[in-house]
């Protein structure tokens, strides 16, 4: 995440890529069904810290085919950092999502016809 690298709590946003959180939520969902009492005590007493996020969030990861569709909303949050790190490669980064989802770059395109 170029836009918070090396700054303090940088990471904080990392946490919220769909990804993370469906990993997040996995992890939590482990821990919980094995020892859900300790993981309270942890969440409770404050000395998880950095790590509190594998621990917040109940009901496991969401659906893995939105992850997709998810990860793209994401991503047009930094639009235009998406974009000049394409450009700075040569690329367009509508097609490099498509290379990766087929329909991706017709969602991008469909978010920047919303922008005002």
């Amino acid at each position: 995440m170029r836009k918070v690298e090396n700054l303090p709590f940088g990471g904080v946003l990392t946490n919220f890529a769909p990804i993370e959180i469906d990993a997040n939520a996995a992890a939590a969902q482990f821990a919980l069904s094995r020892h859900p009492e300790a993981v309270d005590e942890l969440l409770a007493g404050g000395c998880l810290k950095e790590h509190e996020p594998l621990f917040r969030y109940r009901g496991g990861p969401e659906p893995l085919n939105t992850l997709p569709r998810r990860t793209v909303c994401f991503a047009h949050l930094f639009a235009d950092l998406c974009e000049r790190v394409a450009r700075e490669q040569n690329l367009v980064f509508s097609e490099v999502l498509d290379d990766r989802w087929a329909r991706a770059a017709a969602l991008w395109k469909q978010f920047d016809a919303l922008s005002v």
